[in-house]
């Protein structure tokens, strides 16, 4: 039989008013019952009387053992996480297996970690914990972009040691005992995190995370190293889950500080699944704030600039771009697309920036850069002018060939002057086309 003991809570209590987010973690439950039908409820209720309410929890976003509830209507001052017997869907007292002892909200610290257990004074059970502040993390509600779990290893809150993958979001380990190694502010070494409260060590196990990938893909990654002792090196590898794998960079850094790395992947046609992979080349170091975005891939586009004369008939722009459902832009960023293929026109001289995207599965990729040039070519030609006849000009005995001097005109355009010298006053000129 489970009592409800209403008693104040150690710290200052805030309002808990309608909308408010609590959370979770109930791990040292799962350990004392690691039933799989475990469900989690949160009573909320008014300090001295009897009003309150039930209110289910679920699982965070990305995250395999925090929860988290809104709180309902009203303005409550206490709290009580409750265990429920997962085969029973009514919250009710007598549906709870454990319950920690009524709390209070102090407005700022919003996550419950379940620590153990301890007897209370009626020789109940209770289970205790301590509250912390705690950021869900950011999950993004575009479906076009795909984002790192757990990028600054901030779960499971206050992690420290030997961690169990499975509890770990996001993260997965080739280490042959399942385990990754956290560690937090205040450790033996005095290594604070690059970012946020924790960091992991890269040990002689590769650590991994995977992205589901519709083709075409671009992956930009960001993540910090450093040595745990001395300067030391770690890898990063790309590909299929399974592999072959191929390595995209290194880091090399000492025990001093934190590097900060970037580099990018572009996923292969038909690779569906991406896994990246870290691992280290020399001893082992500390990994932190591993970040990998990714957006469609931009259309193919020339590298170099399009150019033509004034007046020739350009290429249709669709056979200088390859992509899929192209979208046409007239400015780098803002404006509105169009799918109708822009005309290069060549009619007077000049530069035309144009930008394109493709779009896949409803996902658009970032804008290429399509610049063509328009050159006024009549400029770069040599106009000859005749002054006189033109036998004055073909004057004298010509060495072979032999000229037919009956052109005559104001001015002769050519391509290209041959000189042979004469015996006589002057030169031999010859159209080479």
């Amino acid at each position: 039989m489970i009592i409800l003991i209403f008693v104040t809570g150690g710290i200052s209590a805030a309002d808990i008013v309608e909308g408010t987010k609590l959370y979770l973690n109930p791990e040292a439950w799962n350990e004392y019952d690691s039933s799989e039908t475990d469900r989690f409820a949160l009573f909320f209720y008014i300090s001295g009387t009897s009003t309150g309410a039930f209110m289910d929890m679920t699982l965070v976003s990305g995250s395999t053992d925090t929860y988290e509830v809104t709180s309902p209507l009203g303005n409550y001052t206490n709290v009580i996480f409750c265990r429920m017997d997962g085969s029973t869907t009514a919250n009710t007292w007598g549906n709870v297996l454990n319950q920690t002892e009524d709390l209070t909200y102090d407005g700022s610290n919003n996550i419950y970690n379940i620590t153990g257990f301890q007897m209370d004074g009626w020789g109940i059970k209770r289970s205790i914990g301590t509250w912390s502040s705690y950021t869900p993390l950011s999950v993004s509600s575009d479906p076009c972009v795909i984002y790192t779990i757990d990028p600054g290893f901030e779960l499971p809150v206050g992690a420290s040691g030997a961690i169990a993958q499975s509890t770990v979001p996001g993260w997965q380990t080739t280490a042959s005992n399942g385990t990754i190694e956290f560690w937090r502010v205040g450790n033996s070494l005095g290594v604070d995190p690059y970012e946020g409260s924790a960091f992991i060590e890269l040990m002689g196990a590769g650590l991994y995370q995977d992205y589901n990938t519709p083709d075409p893909v671009v992956f930009n990654l960001s993540f910090a190293y450093r040595g745990k002792a001395g300067t030391t090196i770690c890898k990063v590898s790309a590909g299929p889950v399974g592999g072959p794998y191929k390595q995209i960079m290194t880091a090399t850094d000492s025990h001093t500080d934190w590097g900060l790395h970037q580099g990018s992947y572009t996923v292969p046609v038909g690779q569906t699944t991406t896994r990246f992979l870290f691992q280290h080349i020399s001893v082992g170091g500390f990994l932190d704030a591993i970040t990998f975005t990714a957006t469609i891939a931009p259309p193919s586009v020339p590298e170099d600039p399009i150019e033509y004369c004034v007046g020739e008939i350009p290429t249709v722009f669709t056979d200088l771009v390859t992509g899929t459902n192209l979208t046409w832009y007239t400015s780098e960023t803002g404006g509105t697309g169009s799918s109708s293929v822009p005309v290069i026109s060549t009619t007077t001289p000049g530069t035309t920036l144009t930008y394109v995207t493709q779009t896949i599965n409803g996902c658009e990729s970032p804008r290429a850069l399509v610049t063509v040039v328009v050159n006024n070519c009549a400029s770069n030609l040599m106009t000859l002018t005749v002054d006189g006849t033109i036998n004055t000009v073909c004057n004298g005995t010509a060495e072979p060939p032999v000229v037919d001097c009956n052109y005559t005109g104001p001015t002769i355009v050519i391509n290209e002057i041959m000189v042979w010298p004469t015996t006589g006053n002057g030169a031999f000129f010859s159209k080479n086309n």
